[in-house]
């Protein structure tokens, strides 16, 4: 190879931005059952709310029929009841199914890329996120996003998500860290997202 090819080829390279922050990852099902619990907390708050208020409606349903004399409250107060009562119970089952479908084997049962052999790399670079995912030669997924496109980014005591929409978001475990630290991707963040970046449970 030439002078002039071997200063292409250095060009080339420098113009390749390198990360900031670099993690590398198996697509594990305990990093997923992380995301699974963060998730299901958020929505527990919303299905307790939930099943208070068709508490407070089945209960002033039944004192309407008690107290009230007319067919047409009975029968309103009837509806309440019952109106009441069903969203107690859905609430309920849905609860129930959220938290049945993150146990492990579930979680390995609805996605076949969720195994130790799967492998992930994130790239937090000046300008934008890369997300390169591989499995062998079954699978492979390269992923480029900039930070204006990122809906929030969440740090807990053992991982950080990072949501692409409301209820998407990739998993980057703090143990995995090829490239910086959590505190400098803490950092990082904090000056990128401003008010994007979420703290919970992390002191």
């Amino acid at each position: 190879m030439d002078n002039n090819a071997w200063q292409v080829q250095e060009q080339n390279e420098e113009q390749i931005p390198k990360p900031v922050i670099e993690i590398q990852s198996a697509f594990d099902v305990a990093h997923i059952q992380a995301y699974g619990k963060y998730s299901l907390k958020k929505q527990t708050k919303t299905f307790c709310l939930l099943i208070i208020l068709g508490s407070i409606l089945a209960v002033a349903g039944f004192l309407m029929q008690h107290f009230l004399e007319t067919s047409a409250e009975t029968t309103i107060g009837l509806v309440i009841a019952v109106f009441g009562i069903f969203g107690v119970l859905y609430s309920i089952l849905i609860l129930v199914m959220l938290i049945r479908f993150n146990s492990p084997v579930n979680l390995q049962n609805s996605n076949a890329l969720i195994s130790p052999k799967t492998k992930k790399t994130i790239k937090f670079g000046i300008d934008s996120v890369i997300i390169e995912v591989y499995k062998e030669n079954e699978f492979q997924s390269n992923t480029f996003c900039g930070y204006s496109i990122l809906k929030q980014v969440v740090e807990t005591k053992t991982h950080f998500f990072v949501f692409v929409a409301a209820n998407q978001a990739h998993i980057v475990p703090k143990t995995d860290f090829a490239v910086g630290t959590p505190q400098e991707l803490t950092d990082f963040l904090k000056s990128k997202l401003k008010s994007k970046f979420k703290r919970e449970g992390v002191k």
